[in-house]
């Protein structure tokens, strides 16, 4: 008896839960360097072009025509125009290289810096955080008695200001002035706020460093309006949704001020959940968050953001990809692997489990999945890192019996 292989359409995927020797029909149980077409039918693999040689790539973030490729402590850009690339900076050997594009701008993360990336320029992302104000002396001038509150920011040159922590206060008694020495920053402007006597609004007085007597305050100029605000803060997950950015530390998801992505709010721009956090995926003006369960989070940008809970366990971390749109729809979707198969999440937070009665995933713990388009098709492929340990479904104890019958 000769044996074959069928060599006809697959429309209806994979399927690894049936019997191999009894596979229903339309399914195909396995497949190695093919891909399949909307009808069905296998083709061989598309091949791939190199167009960078590094010797520790860790990671690459691309927007627009660039691509920026993580190479040891060495920081390139690859310009897909002109097919050429260069060392742009230096950046920590090892540990964190995530970002996002957020108004046509990488923002990305590396183990100890939080950067910045448009069209060729590189700069820091946030802006220093004045953590202590300079502290003034009582002199004589024109100030009536009470207490006055002093908070100094920096400005950095593209006119994006940072935030600070609270301000001093000082009491003074009539007839008196405060002697401040305004400290400077490299690439940076000060801006020095005090209150009217016994007030609480900061208004500007000052931007140039160097001793500022203060005998009256001016309440006609700009109010302090990064109070409490701090800077980024370097992170393994960084995504871009509606007006803001999130980033991860920890089991904490922080988000930054709407359309300030430089400026984020420790006071109330946060979530946190009950374990770590192993992916953030942005669809509509939400994010799917993997914790100890996944949820979704929506209305980041405002006061009440609102949480659900749309599956009763974490995905696979590193597996989020977004997918193009479909036809005749406008909402956005996000793909990622769990362990029942490839999930679907759409904007309004409905999750589909495409292949969970037919296909079973190795249990991974982490991995990368991306958008390849071959012959018309789009496919999401997903490369994952299986667990390593014990299995857990292995027997523990076990007893040895011996029947005897009469």
């Amino acid at each position: 008896m000769s044996e074959f292989i069928k060599q006809g359409g697959w429309p209806r995927g994979i399927n690894n839960r049936a019997n191999e020797k009894r596979l229903p029909e339309g399914f195909l149980r396995d497949s190695v360097n093919v891909d399949p077409a909307e009808s069905g039918v296998l083709t061989l693999r598309s091949g791939y072009k190199t167009v960078y040689q590094g010797t520790d790539v860790r990671g690459a973030l691309a927007v627009g025509d660039y691509i920026l490729i993580a190479d040891g402590s060495n920081l390139v850009m690859y310009d897909a125009a002109t097919d050429t690339h260069q060392t742009i900076a230096t950046i920590a050997g090892a540990g964190i290289f995530a970002g996002t594009v957020f108004n046509d701008e990488l923002f990305f993360c590396t183990e100890n810096q939080c950067l910045r990336f448009k069209r060729g320029s590189l700069r820091r992302w946030g802006v220093p955080t004045v953590t202590a104000q300079p502290v003034p002396t009582v002199g004589s001038g024109g100030l009536s008695a009470g207490t006055y509150q002093m908070a100094m920011t920096w400005v950095n040159s593209h006119g994006e200001e940072g935030g600070t922590v609270n301000g001093i206060s000082v009491d003074v008694p009539d007839g008196s002035a405060l002697q401040i020495t305004v400290p400077s920053l490299p690439g940076h402007t000060p801006r020095l706020y005090m209150t009217a006597q016994n007030g609480s609004t900061f208004y500007r007085q000052t931007s140039v460093s160097g001793a500022y007597l203060a005998s009256s305050v001016r309440t006609d100029t700009e109010r302090l309006e990064t109070m409490h605000m701090r800077e980024p803060v370097p992170s393994r997950h960084v995504t871009a949704v509606s007006s803001v950015i999130t980033m991860v530390e920890g089991a904490v998801l922080w988000f930054t001020d709407p359309m300030q992505p430089h400026l984020r709010q420790p006071m109330r721009g946060f979530a946190q959940f009950a374990s770590d956090i192993g992916f953030v995926a942005a669809a509509g003006n939400g994010v799917y968050v993997s914790a100890d369960k996944t949820y979704y989070l929506r209305s980041l940008a405002g006061d009440d953001v609102e949480q659900s809970e749309v599956l009763p366990y974490p995905g696979v971390s590193g597996t989020t990809t977004s997918l193009p749109a479909v036809r005749g729809e406008d909402f956005d979707r996000v793909a990622w692997m769990t362990r029942h198969g490839l999930a679907v999440g759409d904007s309004s937070g409905r999750v589909s489990l495409l292949s969970q009665d037919n296909f079973v995933p190795q249990l991974a713990d982490h991995g990368s999945s991306g958008i390849v388009e071959h012959n018309g098709s789009q496919l999401v492929v997903s490369t994952m890192r299986s667990v390593r340990g014990a299995n857990p479904m292995v027997a523990g104890d076990y007893y040895e019996a011996e029947v005897i019958t009469p």
